[in-house]
């Protein structure tokens, strides 16, 4: 049987799983507790290579100008590209399970970063205190079903929940010999 698949995406896999998850509540559970692992090992300067899943590892690194070595994105140009990647991956997948067709996408993201509090020069958030999320779609959709795409692909975006919403963040140090 061939796989169906609507802009890249195996529809049919995707069917399979809500089916499981539906069916099964031990498959709900699991899915419910997804657990996901990276780890990030210092290389020297601002320079991590970060590991994930079997993939070949990427590089994280800051811009020269506050003395990285550019080698790669910065680790909170990853913030902001994994949250358009998310919305992104939920926009298409919503679109696919409606038969939009996407002809092209992008997500672009800005925020602003306090950098005087990172470097210890003064108080507040050295965070982003905001993103600014646009989309860029050309589909096949009419504008109001591709308004509920896009607001489903934001709400239900996992990284986009756990950069808007507190998420405790465990922290443990361990030396080594």
């Amino acid at each position: 049987m061939a796989t169906v698949k609507l802009n890249g995406v195996d529809i049919e896999k995707i069917e399979a799983l809500v089916k499981d998850m539906q069916d099964n509540p031990e498959t709900m559970n699991e899915m419910a507790n997804s657990a996901w692992r990276t780890r990030s090992q210092w290389v020297g300067g601002f320079e991590h290579t970060v590991y994930a899943r079997e993939l070949p590892p990427a590089t994280l690194d800051e811009p020269g100008d506050i003395s990285g070595s550019d080698k790669g994105l910065s680790p909170h140009e990853a913030i902001l590209s994994s949250v358009g990647a998310c919305i992104a991956t939920g926009f298409v997948a919503q679109a696919s399970s409606r038969g939009v067709k996407v002809e092209s996408l992008e997500v672009s993201v800005d925020g602003n970063l306090n950098l005087p509090v990172f470097f210890g020069l003064a108080d507040g958030n050295p965070g982003y205190d905001s993103m600014d999320v646009t989309v860029y779609a050309k589909t096949d959709a009419a504008p109001e079903v591709l308004e509920e795409i896009w607001k489903n692909a934001v709400e239900k975006s996992p990284v986009t929940n756990t950069v808007q919403r507190p998420t405790k963040v465990n922290t443990t140090l361990r030396t080594v010999e």
